[in-house]
């Protein structure tokens, strides 16, 4: 789930920056120098003794977090609240809102989301409050999904409840299920320790604890306004859960702090210090050295947190330039920031700075691009020009070095690598130019660039610019907008449907034709072809079948852009309806292929797929009916004493994995969902078919999915029982080296085989605890989150880790796991980072412990300043490699840290040198593109042990020479490995003769030395060739693993393994003499020949039939049905042979990815007749499985 967070932060932030940029059709006026100046006066002029004052305008009335209204809409909702027992409870304030989450409210249109980014004003739709009985009636809803809150009384509801349009004008009414929080209050001082009055608060989940809220569905996001003491009280917050609060006294006066977990029914005082300010001043000018007037500067601090304060006042971070290309940010508050600009004439390279005084300065200029110009025309598909389109720049340039392959990125640079693929698209631009009556423009952009082009009568596109223009012209290709209208009926009946949906999305464009017309194309022959060769073949005749289609309207000077959609297209090709309108219409949309689906309650989602938009006209006639689908209904009940479980979250999708996907997408895309009743009893319909798994979520167990006979098209299935458990609660304490508790510190946990995971942090006194875990096998890691970094900008020293720690969680079991951190009270090393005696400035740092286990992951993250300088807050003792990233110098230095408490060391980049060539054997022609690795022999260990089998690996290739080279070597005993890495072995010296692999003798690389390496001659190997048919005689259209087993091969070296796709694949370099060729795909049972004999420099065909296969599991059980996951496990045919394969790490494998009830996979196999056997602490147990056709299979054992 981590992943999730560069993803978050990429909304965050390219949602601010369009909205910050979003253009008007008026140019703006240009401040003069002394508007600028009475601006700053006035600003001087309110400057007191404890700092700046806010300077925005006062809201007309008091803001009120728990107001009281009535909708717009023409639907009610009524309801019940109840706590966690059932109990109903009064005086609940509850709300309805337009979206799933708070930071994505909308109220009557989805494309509210591109006008109106991240508003966070939190206004509901409608609210009221609950009477004595916690019965509650809403008015003014609208006729689709909603959701809702309650909130009082130390209870909440777990991040919002969904609304169903069934749901409303009912007499039923919908109970909101709550759970206890904790009560929050607190108040506001300023750096100096003065109270603040009127600072808007913000309450959500802490940045880095994200996932945990996902996981837990608690998105949770609250506001209120301190008082005139600085006071502020919020009535109820998330409770067990680390927790954010943020202060604005104006966008550019900000502060925040993490806090909590906090106990249920608690009340908390939380004191909110802001952040001390400073001023910010620099210049900007052209390529030329030419100062720029009239730009306009954009400073985003890199702390995240502070992006709420932007987005509520934006213009106070945003200044323009003087006459002089001089700008000034009077305030901003003491952080990193990144500087953006653009102008008239172009962009400039994002800069990195830093607020820390009141006179703070820019370290060199911001330069707008405009060395690099680019030219062109603007035509219609008829090649007549365009007059009067206006062309913009939709790109930021990029550094030229941001972050290379083997390291991490600058600061500065996360926050741009997040954003580069979609923050472009969001800014509308500044620089531009209008094409002239022949269509020709002229504009300040570069090659790979993106335009943007708009113009009266056309759709709106974006163009990608080839980063190779060959001194070529752009022929920007536009086309007049076209359009798709239809109908939405149900499919029984043809009666219209009074609540739905229906969302347009573009599938390829007007120019792209479809996979399977270029496959029919009888000149093209996939046999043999792997998937990327297939991929490649395809992508390259769609490109002749494009150009084909516009070759005749371009000039032999010009290559033709062709037009993209832009990436937030998709938000306005949505419409709803609530008025039983049959009708729908789509205008303005781009040429091409499009899919337009129908959602409604109840219902299957309906796609309609390959409508043909063509340019200027309307594609009539769709029609999308909608079908019931399947019905599953039963009861949640709690496991062992069967009592009803009320509240329960139950989906249904096609994967183990679709259930935290559906609440994740909280209903957006109308999956099927309900909630059980008081009496544990529940509804799903609108199933499609093929969907087999149930997932429930339920207040107080652990979430639970099982797997059943999947729905076929109609059915209606009843009487289903889902039993939920307790699970199981891991609960320990944390400790530095010292066995000191620490406070504060990250506690993550994740288990392949439940495929669950959980965070959370320890208190003051250093403890942890989480409840409800699925059983499984965790793997546990405390992490340090420095908070001190994280404000500071520098998010390379955030992540502080030291080793994985396995539990075990057994349902019903509480288990405590106390954590020892090495990491933690370790050596504060610093140093200095030089290169030949020159300081590297801003190389990134990433130290990773050497030496050790696989679950070794001591890992710490810094960066080096303008001196060379750096800083590792706390290392654990020990052996590190330390992995550089710089514009001088990229490579790996070694660090050893002693056992103190600093520590303070130079270290000089190694400077040894390793070059070899890789030639053929039989002729000596160099072979271009082959796989080269330098190993160190003597390194071993750490967190990487696991995939370069624990030594310290460099990979490279080989030149068209031959050649290859490696740099910055440090001193070592080390061999080369060259492997030829095309998976159809094109390195050939005939076609029947494959390259084989071949490794070079050990050497010593001295410091600073240079090392040639012999000649690696590759030899003419052996190889099979497998040519694969399915039972109908047919090539398979999928991927297969190969492997050839030497018979009597030497221990411990690895089978020759290569890939296969369709009917045949290719193992090479293979030694002389007989073999098992075996091979495994998805869907099929393993196949094998054996006796194959190969002679040198022989390549041998064989053939292999596959066949269908069926899933074997085994459940394995010990005392109390605790799954036994350490049990050795061996599957037999019906002849007494072998045939799981489940030795060493494949053992290891199925284990990891087995259920958390037991339940692990032991292969696919044919069906027929096996007997699975099972031995755990010397018991041995049999079992007969009869496998049959397009049914898995289940066998089970009991151990005492």
């Amino acid at each position: 789930m981590k992943r999730f967070l560069p993803l978050i932060a990429l909304v965050v932030v390219a949602l601010l920056v369009f909205w910050i940029f979003q253009d008007d059709s008026t140019p703006e006026e240009v401040l003069d120098a002394p508007a600028v100046a009475k601006a700053e006066e006035t600003l001087a002029a309110a400057t007191l003794d404890r700092g700046p004052e806010r300077l925005v305008e006062e809201e007309a009335e008091p803001f009120d977090p728990r107001v009281e209204k009535v909708g717009d809409g023409n639907f009610g909702l009524v309801g019940t609240v109840v706590d966690e027992k059932g109990v109903p409870l009064a005086d609940m304030w509850v709300a309805a809102f337009g979206g799933p989450y708070p930071f994505f409210d909308f109220e009557l249109d989805v494309a509210e989301l591109i006008e109106n980014p991240l508003e966070l004003s939190l206004e509901p739709i409608a609210s009221t409050r609950s009477d004595a009985d916690g019965k509650f009636q809403l008015e003014g809803l609208y006729g689709r999904g909603q959701y809702l809150v309650a909130r009082g009384h130390h209870h909440l509801t777990r991040g919002r409840q969904e609304i169903r349009p069934s749901d409303l004008d009912t007499e039923e009414g919908l109970v909101v299920h709550t759970i206890p929080g904790a009560h929050l209050e607190g108040s506001v001082i300023d750096e100096f320790g003065a109270p603040v009055a009127n600072v808007e608060i913000f309450v959500g989940p802490s940045l880095m604890y994200i996932p945990q809220a996902i996981r837990n569905r608690d998105i949770y996001l609250d506001r209120v306004f301190t008082d005139s003491s600085g006071h502020y009280s919020i009535d109820v917050v998330p409770a067990n859960m680390t927790l954010s609060i943020v202060g604005l006294d104006g966008a550019t006066h900000p502060g925040m702090r993490d806090f909590g977990p906090l106990n249920p029914g608690t009340d908390a005082d939380i004191k909110l210090q802001l952040t001390p300010t400073g001023s910010l001043s620099g210049t900007i000018e052209n390529s030329d050295g030419e100062s720029v007037a009239g730009a306009k500067i954009l400073a985003i601090p890199i702390d995240l947190r502070m992006l709420v304060g932007v987005v509520r006042a934006f213009p106070e971070y945003i200044v323009e330039s003087k006459a002089d290309g001089s700008f000034h940010f009077p305030q901003l508050p003491k952080r990193s920031v990144v500087l953006f600009a653009q102008g008239r004439d172009g962009r400039a390279i994002p800069v990195g700075s830093a607020v820390t005084s009141q006179d703070s300065v820019v370290g060199k200029p911001l330069v707008l691009q405009t060395m690099h110009d680019l030219t062109g025309r603007v035509i219609g598909m008829d090649g007549k020009a365009i007059a009067g389109a206006k062309v913009l720049l939709n790109s930021i340039p990029m550094p030229e070095s941001s972050g290379g392959r083997r390291g991490l990125p600058a600061p500065e640079n996360m926050l741009m690598e997040m954003a580069k693929e979609i923050l472009p698209e969001l800014i509308p631009a500044e620089t531009w130019a209008i094409t002239d009556a022949s269509g020709r423009f002229h504009i300040a952009a570069w090659e790979g660039a993106k335009l943007r082009v708009e113009a009266v009568d056309y759709s709106k596109a974006v163009y990608s610019v080839p980063r190779k223009m060959e001194d070529k012209k752009l022929a920007l290709i536009l086309m007049q907008p076209g359009g798709i209208a239809g109908t939405v009926s149900n499919q029984d009946d043809g009666t219209p449907l009074t609540f739905y949906a229906v969302n347009g999305t573009q599938d390829s464009s007007y120019f792209t034709p479809p996979d399977e017309d270029v496959e029919d194309f009888p000149d093209m022959d996939f046999s043999g072809s792997d998937w990327r060769e297939r991929s490649r073949e395809i992508a390259e005749r769609k490109e002749e079948a494009k150009r084909a289609m516009v070759g005749e309207i371009i000039r032999d000077d010009e290559t033709a852009i062709l037009p993209e959609k832009s990436a937030m297209d998709n938000l306005r090709n949505i419409q709803m309806k609530e008025n039983g309108d049959p009708t729908f219409l789509f205008e303005g949309l781009m040429p091409g292929n499009w899919t337009i689906e129908g959602r409604a309650d109840g219902y299957v989602v309906e796609k309609y797929k390959n409508i043909r938009v063509e340019p200027g006209a309307i594609t009539e006639g769709i029609e999308i009916k909608m079908s019931r689908g399947a019905t599953l209904s039963g009861r949640v009940v709690a496991f062992g004493t069967r009592e009803p479980v009320a509240g329960a979250v139950v989906t249904i999708g096609r994967s183990k994995e679709s259930g935290f996907e559906a609440y994740f997408r909280m209903g957006v895309e109308t999956t099927a969902m309900a909630r059980s009743k008081a009496d544990g009893s529940f509804t799903l319909t609108g199933i499609a078919p093929g969907m087999e798994w149930v997932h429930v979520i339920a207040e107080g167990f652990s979430p639970t999915s099982i797997h059943g006979k999947p729905l076929e098209k109609g059915e209606v299935r009843e009487e289903v029982v889902i039993q939920v458990r307790q699970g199981s609660n891991i609960h320990g304490y944390v400790y530095d080296r010292h066995g000191v508790p620490i406070p504060a510190r990250l506690v993550g946990g994740f288990a392949m085989d439940s495929q669950d995971f959980w965070q959370t942090s320890t208190d003051e006194n250093g403890y942890y605890h989480v409840e409800h875990v699925k059983p499984g096998n965790y793997f546990i890691i405390t992490a340090s989150l420095d908070d001190e970094a994280l404000f500071t900008g520098n998010l390379l020293a955030v992540l502080n880790g030291s080793r994985l720690v396995q539990c075990f969680a057994r349902e019903g079991e509480t288990h405590e796991v106390d954590i020892t951190d090495l990491s933690a009270g370790g050596c504060n090393m610093k140093g200095r980072l030089l290169n030949q005696g020159i300081p590297i400035a801003g190389a990134t740092m990433f130290a990773m412990g050497s030496g050790g286990s696989m679950f070794d992951m001591r890992m710490a993250t810094a960066q080096s300043d303008d001196d060379g300088e750096f800083e590792f807050k706390s290392l654990a003792p020990g052996d590190y490699t330390v992995r550089l990233d710089s514009e001088e110098w990229k490579g790996s230095v070694e660090l050893i840290v002693p056992d103190a408490d600093e520590d303070y060391q130079i270290l000089e980049t190694p400077q040894g040198v390793v070059r070899g060539r890789v030639l053929t054997e039989t002729n000596g022609t160099p072979v271009e593109d082959a796989t080269v690795k330098l190993v160190r022999d003597d390194s071993s260990g750490g967190m990487f042990s696991m995939f370069t089998g624990g030594k310290e690996t460099d990979w490279g290739n080989s030149d068209e020479n031959g050649y290859f080279e490696f740099e910055g070597k440090a001193a070592g005993r080390y061999h080369v490995e060259v492997e030829i890495n095309s998976w159809r072995n094109t390195n050939v010296v005939s076609e029947d003769s494959p390259l084989g692999n071949e490794r070079s003798k050990g050497f010593t690389l001295y410091e600073n030395d240079t090392k040639i390496v012999a000649d690696i001659l590759l030899p003419v190997s052996s190889a099979i060739k497998v040519l694969i048919q399915d039972a109908q005689g047919k090539a398979p259209d999928q991927g297969y693993t190969l492997t050839a087993i030497m018979d009597g091969g030497e221990e411990g070296v690895e089978p020759n393994s290569n890939w296969g796709f369709g009917g045949e694949g290719l193992i090479s370099g293979l030694s002389p003499g007989t073999y098992t060729v075996r091979i495994e795909g998805r869907g099929f049972a393993k196949a094998q020949i054996e006796g194959v004999v190969v002679g040198e420099a022989e390549t041998v065909e064989v053939e292999i039939q596959i066949e269908e296969g069926v899933q074997l599991n085994a459940r394995i059980l010990g005392a109390n049905s605790q799954p036994l996951p350490e049990a050795s496990i061996k599957v037999f045919d019906s002849e007494g042979k072998r045939v799981d394969g489940l030795d060493g790490p494949t053992a290891a494998f199925s284990r990891m990815f087995g259920a958390e009830d037991g339940t692990m996979p032991l292969g696919t196999f044919v069906p027929g007749s096996y007997v699975v056997e099972v031995e755990y602490e010397g018991e041995v147990q049999t079992r007969n499985a009869l496998l049959s056709p397009n049914e898995s299979t289940i066998v089970e054992f009991q151990f005492r």
